[in-house]
């Protein structure tokens, strides 16, 4: 069991690995959607806190960076502030490469989203991704005796 939960806190797998390693490991597949979604809500909302700063310093990285960022997105500004919460909530609950709660959460930070707003979205987004997993898995590896 404690494999599954570094699996879990590992920002490259998060649920899109460690629910199918949870479930083929034996935990009952709700309890491990309730345990991914909880590591990742509990590791994802106060790495955004921390970030959110971040982006606001001036660095040799993070200020050049920061500004390309600003001008590409200061034409469409009224757009992005419109449709930023549904985007991020996208952005996380799809489960595919690229995308995921720590992509949504340097959206966030690079936007200077509202952080009650964004952790919302944020949230909603891994419980949906976490839950299009679980019936993922649960589907193949409902399937598996049958080829056999």
């Amino acid at each position: 069991m404690s494999g599954i939960m570094e699996i879990i806190l590992a920002s490259v797998w998060d649920v899109r690995i460690g629910i199918p390693v949870a479930l083929l490991n034996g935990v009952k597949p709700f309890w491990a959607l309730f345990l991914v979604t909880l590591c990742g809500l509990s590791t994802v909302i106060p790495a955004l806190a921390l970030t959110k700063h971040t982006f606001k310093k001036e660095g040799a990285f993070v200020s050049p960076l920061r500004n390309r960022l600003y001008r590409a997105t200061r034409r469409h500004r009224a757009t992005i502030d419109r449709y930023a919460y549904l985007g991020v909530f996208l952005l996380v609950a799809l489960p595919l490469p690229g995308t995921g709660p720590w992509m949504g959460m340097l959206a966030v930070a690079l936007l200077e989203m509202e952080f009650v707003r964004a952790s919302m979205a944020l949230a909603l987004g891994i419980i949906v991704t976490a839950s299009i997993t679980l019936g993922i898995t649960e589907g193949i590896l409902s399937l598996i005796p049958l080829l056999g």
